[in-house]
């Protein structure tokens, strides 16, 4: 069990120090950018060579949920609620796959006292999605019914509650996506 969670903090650790500097590096090399670019679309497309893949998918999700976020459709309690959902299911597939990418993995070293197995990771990632399962869980439903507390039966109670959970399963989504982009996987 400790080996479990030495592992877990340490993968913690280095998906944040990861997602740091690949922030810096781009921020660095955004403004190393030379502005004397002839059109638009030319500045658009040398930034997104440098996009790491948690960057591209945040940006097509998240932008693709805010455009049709503005839909006349998705301004009603209901049409809010439906929409968070539709991109809620989206997190969940970009989660599913590399969650499947991540078991499927069988490149790391031999185990000794310094290293795990491929075989020690998958069992890792499995009790991560089983705790994460347990969490989100509890999550949401403290969520709902402290904002019911709040609000009540308000109609604002859906759509708040169907946000958090896209954002809940946002976050596990990424977490594997940064896990997988460590094994150096082409």
């Amino acid at each position: 069990m400790k080996r479990i969670i030495v592992f877990f903090c340490v993968v913690l650790m280095f998906v944040s120090l990861l997602s740091g500097c690949q922030k810096a590096n781009i921020d660095n090399e955004d403004t190393n950018t030379s502005t004397s670019t002839s059109s638009s679309d030319q500045v658009v497309e040398s930034n997104t060579i440098e996009e790491s893949l948690t960057e591209k998918l945040i940006r097509e999700i998240d932008g693709a949920y805010a455009e049709e976020s503005k839909l006349p459709e998705s301004s009603t309690t209901v049409g809010m609620v439906e929409l968070a959902d539709k991109y809620t299911q989206k997190w969940q597939q970009v989660a599913d796959e590399y969650y499947i990418k991540i078991l499927e993995y069988d490149g790391i070293i031999t185990p000794n006292e310094n290293y795990y197995s491929s075989e020690d990771l998958h069992t890792f990632v499995s009790n991560m999605k089983t705790n994460w399962e347990k969490y989100n869980q509890v999550q949401c439903e403290n969520y709902l019914k402290t904002l019911q507390t709040i609000y009540g039966a308000g109609t604002v109670v859906g759509p708040i509650v169907a946000d958090y959970e896209y954002e809940m399963q946002k976050e596990w989504a990424l977490q594997l996506v940064g896990i997988y982009q460590q094994l150096y996987i082409d």
